[in-house]
Formats: C-alpha cells, structure tokens, sequence
C-alpha cells in the first residue's frame, strides 16, 4: 500500500511539474482584440483559463457578424479568429476568401497578428482557388501554420498556429 501511495504522489508531482513547464507565457498573454475599438458594437471581457490555458473573448462588428477569439498555447502558440452570421453573396470559394479578409479588415486586432493572416489571405486570392473536399484551405504563413475553414454554414474560422 506505502509502494502504491509513493507511485501516486511521485506522477502527481511530475504531472503537475510538465503542466506549470510552459514555453509560452500565458500568464501576459491577453486577447488580440484592440479593447477600446469603435470597430466593434459590443466586445464582452476576455475570459482567461489558466487550466486550459486559453483566452477568449466575443464581439459583434458594427455590420453585425459576430467574432470569438480563442488563443493561448503551452508549447506552441495558437490563436483564431472565428466569425459567424455572415451573409454570403454567392457561396464561390474565392468570394468566402474575399469575405474572410473584408472581416478581418474591419476588425481591430493587435499589430503583428493581424498582418500575417492578412497576407496569406491575400497570396491565396492571387491565383484561383480550388474547392477542397473539406472546405478548410491551407494557407502561406512562413514558419506557422495557418488554415481558412469554411466548414459551417455562414461562418468561417481564421487558424494560427506557431510550435515554440
């Protein structure tokens, strides 16, 4: 029993050591989102979960389509921008590129970020783009890995994804 109890408490320890040994510094890190932005019509407070750690926070764009920001990591860095209640003119994939870079535009996300999912967006639109099977495209970003998907109905989602 004293062997059973020592095995417990020694991967509990080393559980608890592996989950406080984070590359990334979540404890700084806070939502992308500008704050004060006149961009948004409502921008609830960030939610932050040291457990998973993650942090999310929700906002509605003045032209009414809604945004959830989700980011955080441990060993990486990742974050997404997912935005709902859009109103397609023609389902083409190239026009749901076109609409996820028109609401990223208008949305006030921190310097830095923002421009790396802007300029796959915008190496993407170069060429015609064909219609994946899955509805989630690959984009260009350098080191990071970086999707559009356009999996739900009136709603895409922006992915980054950076290992440290």
């Amino acid at each position: 029993m004293k062997k059973l109890i020592f095995i417990i408490f020694v991967l509990s320890s080393f559980a608890a050591l592996a989950a406080s040994d984070c590359s990334f510094n979540f404890k700084d890190f806070h939502s992308l989102l500008v704050q004060k932005s006149k961009k948004f019509k409502v921008l609830k407070p960030e939610n932050k979960d040291d457990i998973s750690k993650t942090v999310t926070q929700q906002a509605k764009l003045r032209t009414g389509e809604d945004l959830i920001f989700v980011g955080g990591g441990c060993a990486h860095i990742s974050y997404s921008f997912t935005y709902s209640k859009i109103k397609f003119k023609t389902k083409t994939v190239q026009e749901q590129f076109q609409k996820a870079r028109d609401l990223l535009a208008k949305s006030d996300i921190q310097k830095g970020y923002f421009e790396v999912l802007m300029t796959a967006i915008d190496q993407a639109l170069k060429k015609p783009i064909q219609k994946s099977k899955t509805d989630v495209y690959d984009l260009k970003c350098g080191d990071a890995m970086c999707s559009l998907d356009l999996s739900s109905k009136n709603s895409l989602k922006l992915n980054y994804s950076f290992a440290l």
